[in-house]
């Protein structure tokens, strides 16, 4: 089927004023590269797809990624990732004192698998934006004739010069209340498999935030917020609740929140219920800054308790750290949390509602710090830790470790050393990976060398990753070269997985660019696994 632009999307084009923020989404096959390596599992792919558009708004709030102590070891492969804000409005949402201005952005993609049979599709990111209003939508149009809804909103701000006003959220959005424990970021509770395709898909879309409705009220450096979020699937259902408002104690602020949720079954009827209860405490020094949070739940008569920790600091020298600790009661309900945890799920039941979920939260204790070191001005050392169990036999130790080094803009050079150990009192080590990246930038060419070496107990792999990345970029066009060889055995080269793209972006006018990538796979042993892909974006961007 070739490529082409429906007429529907340019009488779209032409009709509306889009979101305040220009519409900015990773490449997804880099996701999916880290997903073929094995950096990260199937269930991550999908939380950083979607954070990838906009999920968690990770610049102010990164107890998500924090679950991944080798996220930047991990990705090295993609250096240029760069997660945007959600494009809704943030806790404080926009300030008064901002003047009102008019932009539009579309962003029109299509993937075309160039096999028989394959899920090729069309992406569409549309929306419509004055003065305060902000209307945004988002759905993939599969060639096999299904639709798929993604997140859609609309929003209203009012605001005056000094920051007090009004927030209207109705439909999909991403917020955190304190630490999360409460409500947070936690990906989709039940699968949406058979439902949600098509004009069904509308009212509940595939979406692992909150889809509902949140009013902020900001008085101030304080706000009163209050959440709404339903979803459901053909079998499952839920509602939830929270509200959340400032306070002083003893001159200490102090964030109250409150929550109430329902799951349901809705071919039986049968539902479970939870309240739950937090205090979250925040402040600041000149090189601290801490938070807090105590939560307390209930469930059928059953009381549990959770707690969570973060503190941060920035010293001279270019010293920065992070501490973040966390303990979650076993029988804790977690189905609306976005609290720090490790990044191990287990399996949980409700059996009155026959519904089985993922938890990462249930009965954990951990601890995890981040620090970051300027050893002198070409020189930086990071390195990350984490610990978290559930008993002697069930706990995970990780550790990061990164060297950088930059001489002007010309060279940079990069180690990462990555350790875990899936039950430390055990002596072996579960995972580890090394990896090297060399970048040479020399006028408008950038090359991009880099070895990494994998060794995973439990998914038995013991190989290399070898590739190389030439840019050509320049005011109105870039041309990108890749080519990769992973799954590299010296002793066993029948496994080998050849990966190659090339892509070029080009400006088109100072309001549209456009890009075509054509990229193959090649994976050798496994017969009518291999094949190729184009991917073609248009992006309409204007103020």
């Amino acid at each position: 089927m070739g490529i082409y632009v429906p007429a529907l999307w340019l009488v779209i084009c032409l009709m509306g004023w889009l979101p305040v923020k220009a519409i900015d989404i990773p490449d997804p096959e880099e996701l999916y590269e880290a997903l073929i390596d094995g950096f990260i599992d199937y269930t991550d792919y999908i939380a950083f797809l979607e954070i990838s558009r906009g999920g968690p708004g990770l610049k102010t709030d990164s107890l998500y990624l924090d679950r991944y102590p080798d996220l930047l070891a991990g990705l090295t492969a993609n250096p240029h990732m760069i997660f945007s804000d959600d494009t809704s409005s943030t806790e404080n949402g926009r300030s008064g004192s901002e003047p009102t201005r008019w932009r539009q952005a579309v962003l029109y993609r299509q993937y075309q698998k160039l096999i028989p049979g394959n899920d090729s599709k069309r992406v569409y990111r549309i929306g419509i934006s004055r003065e305060r209003l902000t209307v945004y939508g988002e759905f993939d149009q599969y060639y096999s004739g299904s639709r798929h809804f993604g997140r859609r909103y609309a929003e209203f701000d009012q605001f005056d010069s000094t920051g007090n006003g009004l927030h209207l959220t109705v439909g999909n959005y991403s917020d955190r209340i304190g630490l999360g424990l409460v409500y947070g970021y936690h990906g989709q509770l039940f699968s949406r498999t058979g439902s949600g395709d098509g004009q069904d898909g509308l009212p509940y879309p595939h979406y692992g935030g909150s889809n509902g409705i949140r009013l902020i009220r900001r008085m101030g450096i304080q706000a009163i917020k209050l959440l709404y979020d339903r979803d459901q699937s053909v079998e499952f259902g839920k509602d939830f609740g929270a509200l959340s408002v400032p306070i002083k104690i003893f001159a200490q602020s102090t964030l109250l929140s409150a929550g109430f949720g329902h799951l349901r079954n809705r071919q039986t009827d049968d539902a479970t219920e939870i309240w739950l209860l937090s205090s979250y405490f925040s402040g600041k020094s000149k090189v601290w800054r801490y938070q807090t949070e105590l939560a307390v739940a209930g469930r059928a008569g059953d009381i549990s308790k959770a707690t969570a920790v973060d503190v941060t600091g920035k010293q001279g020298g270019g010293v920065t750290i992070r501490l973040t600790g966390w303990q979650y009661d076993r029988n804790y309900p977690t189905w609306f949390s976005g609290g720090p945890s490790s990044r191990r799920y287990m399996t949980r039941s409700l059996d009155n509602i026959d519904l089985n979920y993922s938890d990462r939260f249930a009965g954990e204790t951990g601890m995890a710090g981040r620090t970051s070191l300027s050893l002198s001005p070409r020189w930086r050392l990071i390195t990350a830790v984490a610990y978290a169990w559930r008993g002697d036999d069930d706990n995970r130790a990780e550790w990061r470790g990164g060297l950088v080094y930059r001489a002007g803009r010309e060279y940079r050079v990069k180690f990462d050393c990555y350790w875990r150990a899936d039950n430390l009192y055990s002596g072996q080590c579960s995972q580890r990976r090394m990896h090297v990246d060399f970048v040479h930038q020399r006028g408008s060419l950038r090359t991009r060398t880099f070895l990494g070496h994998r060794h995973d107990r439990h998914n038995q792999r013991n190989d290399f990753l070898i590739g190389c990345e030439n840019t050509y970029d320049v005011h109105d066009f870039r041309i990108k070269l890749v080519f990769k060889l992973d799954r590299l055995i010296v002793d066993d080269p029948r496994n080998n997985h050849l990966y190659a793209a090339i892509a070029y972006e080009t400006t088109v006018s100072k309001s549209m660019s456009s890009y075509i990538k054509y990229s193959r796979r090649y994976r050798r042993g496994l017969p009518g696994s291999s094949y190729g892909e184009l991917r073609w974006d248009i992006n309409w961007n204007t103020e």
